[in-house]
Parts: C-alpha cells; sequence; structure tokens
C-alpha cells in the first residue's frame, strides 16, 4: 500500500509538470514541446520534485498542516535545486518562467494529492490506553465523545497506583492492539508509572502525556490537568506582523462582501419585522473585545424589544420571536456585525465576545478566562464550531479550553478551516455538536 501511495504521488507531480508545460508551450518564454527532449525534461523534473517530497515525509505526513508545510518546503526545494543545475550546465533543465511557475503548482499539487492518500489510507483509528484516576478517564471519555481532530478509540484506563495492572501494560499493548498510551501530567514521574513507560518506549509504542493529546487528537488544552508553563506561547496575532497583517486584509476583504448581503438583506429583514418581529430592526450591546475595550456589537433584533433581563440566552428562550427564530437558524441576525469588523473591533476568526457582567462573573470563576482577550474577538472561532451552543458558566470553561487552544495555534490556515466548517454549519452540511444529557448533569462544577 505505501509502495502505491508513492507512486501516486511521484506520476501526480510527473503529470503536474507536464501539464504545466503544455500550458505555457505556447506562451513566450514557455516551453516548446516540439522541440527534442522537451517532455523527458518536465518529466525530470517531476522526479526531482517527487524526490525531494519524500525526503520531506510526503506523502505520508499525518497532519494537513505539516503536509502544507512540508509541500512549500519542497516545491522552494525543487526550484533551488534546478536553479543550481542551471547554473552549473550549459543547457537549461526548463524555462526560468515555468521553474517559477513550478511552486504554487507543485505545492497545491502535492498537498491534494498527500490529503487524498491520508484520507484513503487504511491505517485506521488510534486505539488509546489511559493511565491515571478513574475520575481523570471518566472527563476524558466525555471530552472524547464530544469532539475529536483525530479517529481515535479509548481502549482501557489503567489506575497509576495499581503496580499489578501497570507490569501487565505492555501485555494490555499487544493484546489489544494498542497505538498511543496517555499518560496523565501529574503521574507520569511515579516510580511504577516510569517503569511501565520505559517498557512501553523500548517496545516502539508511542506514548503522550495528557496535555499532548487533548492538544493533537482533541484540539483543545485541558485546564483541568493545565500546567501555568503551558501557556507561555506566542499568540500570532500579538507577536507576528505578518498573521496581523494578512489577517486583517482578509478581514477586511470577506466584511465588504459581507456589507453586500447586509445591504441586500435589509429591505427583507425589515418587511419579516413588520410581519412577525414588531419593533426596531437593529439591537446593539455592549461587548468586551481586545484588551479588555467596550465595544457595542450590532445585531438584527430577534428578541422581543424590552430591558435585558441579565441571563443567558439559550437556544429555545421563549424571548426569540419566531422571526427571530428564523433569522438566527440562517444567521442572518450576524449580518451587521460586518460593520464591527470594517472598525476593527470584530475579527471574523476569533473568541466570540462576550457582555461585560459576564467577563466580571466569568474571570473570577475561572482561571485564565482573560487570556482570550488578547486577541480580537471574531465573527466565528474554534469553539463555536467545535462545542454546543453556550448557555452557562461550564459551557464557557468548556469553551475556553478550545479558544486557549486557537491562541496556541493561531495561523490563516487555521483560520480558513474555521470559516469552512462555518460556512457547512450555516448551510447544514454539517450539523453543530449537540450537547448529550449526560454531559450536562456530568459537568457538575468548573473542575469536574
Amino acid at each position: 500500500m505505501r509502495y502505491l501511495a508513492w507512486g501516486v504521488f511521484a506520476l501526480s507531480t510527473i503529470l503536474s509538470m507536464v501539464g504545466l508545460g503544455a500550458i505555457m508551450s505556447t506562451s513566450s518564454g514557455g516551453v516548446d514541446l516540439g522541440s527534442p527532449g522537451a517532455v523527458a525534461r518536465l518529466v525530470i523534473l517531476g522526479l526531482i520534485a517527487a524526490s525531494i517530497g519524500f525526503a520531506f515525509g510526503l506523502p505520508d505526513q499525518p497532519f494537513l498542516r505539516q503536509r502544507m508545510r512540508a509541500s512549500l518546503a519542497a516545491s522552494l526545494a525543487t526550484a533551488a535545486f534546478v536553479a543550481v543545475v542551471h547554473a552549473f550546465t550549459d543547457g537549461a533543465l526548463v524555462p526560468g518562467r515555468v521553474l517559477v511557475a513550478a511552486i504554487p503548482v507543485l505545492w497545491l499539487v502535492e498537498v491534494v494529492v498527500s490529503s487524498a492518500i491520508a484520507a484513503t489510507a487504511s491505517r485506521g483509528a488510534e486505539r488509546v490506553v489511559v493511565i491515571g484516576p478513574s475520575a481523570d478517564f471518566a472527563v476524558i471519555v466525555r471530552d472524547h465523545r464530544q469532539h475529536t481532530e483525530i479517529d481515535s478509540i479509548l481502549v482501557a484506563q489503567v489506575p497509576a497506583d495499581e503496580p499489578t495492572r501497570l507490569a501487565t501494560l505492555v501485555e494490555l499493548i499487544r493484546d489489544e492492539q494498542i497505538t498511543l498510551v496517555v499518560v496523565a501530567d501529574d503521574v507520569i514521574e511515579l516510580p511504577a508509572v516510569t517503569e511501565a513507560l520505559t517498557a512501553v518506549h523500548l517496545g516502539g509504542t508511542r506514548i503522550h502525556t495528557l496535555t499532548a493529546f487533548y492538544t493533537q487528537c482533541l484540539g483543545k488544552i485541558p485546564l483541568r490537568h493545565l500546567q501555568v508553563s503551558a501557556l507561555l506561547f506566542d499568540v500570532r496575532e500579538l507577536h507576528h506582523y505578518g498573521y496581523l497583517r494578512l489577517s486583517r486584509v482578509l478581514d477586511v476583504v470577506l466584511a465588504l462582501v459581507g456589507i453586500v448581503l447586509l445591504a441586500v438583506a435589509v429591505p427583507f429583514v425589515a418587511l419579516g419585522n413588520l410581519l412577525g418581529n414588531p419593533g426596531p430592526l437593529f439591537f446593539s450591546q455592549p461587548r468586551v473585545g481586545r484588551n479588555q475595550e467596550i465595544f457595542r456589537i450590532h445585531k438584527f433584533r430577534t428578541m422581543r424589544p424590552g430591558p435585558a433581563t441579565g441571563t443567558w440566552t439559550s437556544p429555545n428562550d421563549p424571548r426569540i420571536t419566531p422571526f427571530g427564530h428564523i433569522m438566527r437558524s440562517l444567521h442572518l441576525d450576524e449580518l451587521p456585525q460586518m460593520v464591527n469588523v470594517l472598525r476593527g473591533e470584530l475579527s471574523i476568526v476569533g473568541p466570540r465576545p462576550e457582555q461585560p457582567h459576564y467577563v466580571e462573573h466569568l474571570a473570577d470563576q475561572i482561571p485564565f478566562y482573560v487570556m482570550r482577550h488578547l486577541v480580537r474577538p471574531g465573527l466565528t472561532g474554534w469553539a463555536q464550531v467545535n462545542y454546543p451552543y453556550g448557555a452557562n458558566e461550564v459551557d464557557a470553561f468548556e469553551k475556553l479550553q478550545f479558544e486557549l487552544w486557537y491562541l496556541n495555534h493561531q495561523s490563516i490556515w487555521l483560520d480558513l478551516r474555521i470559516v469552512l466548517r462555518t460556512v457547512r454549519h450555516v448551510f447544514g452540511f454539517v450539523s453543530r455538536p449537540v450537547r448529550q444529557r449526560d454531559e450536562v448533569t456530568g459537568c457538575t462544577s468548573l473542575t469536574s
């Protein structure tokens, strides 16, 4: 299977180079496919690109981010290698214009083909055994059921205080075909655990801490087991000017598109309000933004007019009018926030902003809650696409774990991924996560 994947990858890079040569064959400075050896040179270029791609771990890189980085590095390395060959040979392998055009083409082809191979590979789900207390394992099971980034199965739990079971860990791994051992951060240095993990490591099985498992497999940072040092990371919006400026450009572009949609929607929403939602067209409310600065967010009104009650809004809130339910289901009520995006108060992607009195309360109840205000809040976010609608302190705690993960992994590619997931949810291609009843009753405290 692996050799077949490599063959498909190599053939794809060769065909992409031949195709690029054919497209540029009629352009000035392109490839003259009628000349002797032109196609052969393009095939050689494809083979060089495939070989360099293999050297960077393609097509076997397991994660999209790794595939994108490896493909970019491989395409640039291919161009650099061919440029060196050009410098020391009399005849050029391919014209300079084709070589420059090959960089984005190779990057795109290698990402797409590697992703297709990863999607069809029969690696199967990760089979996981957890070393730690039973109470921790119950929380892991609940969190795992709620959302996973990587297909995985929680097979068993081994208590850290039972040396007899730890001594048979290698046999358990063999019998249950375990591919990953997860160990709670606070028990990893216990002598019996260390001895068991050494035997596991010598056997070639992968080992992750609980924090690493949450980060890589569940897409969140586990506040219940968090070491403060885990929060000492760079935030791209604060420390990487390239990301800050590019994300702002994307915000403005998408907001301008949204303003057009807003202009189209206004007369229809006004008519719907007149018939089924009497009262003001717009609704404004103070929210907490970056650096805890207060701004006013704008929406189409979906509730009956009246003073704010100071209570959490639920999906079936009785204050929501029938037409308001329609707007919320279509997310039309969010369109006026495009004005906030243009002003720089909101970003397209970021933690959702909360009302000041909620923020004051949650900051007292939840550790590290104020960290979410390091960046601009967003129309949508990592927590919104991976966690059900939140309406209490426990939900805020759970969402914060996703938000801190987003701060740690912030990038343009992740933002685009969140936007695409949001679009899929809005148009009903993928439903938003739904909380199970036992998950609600099981969350009796912020540290459960």
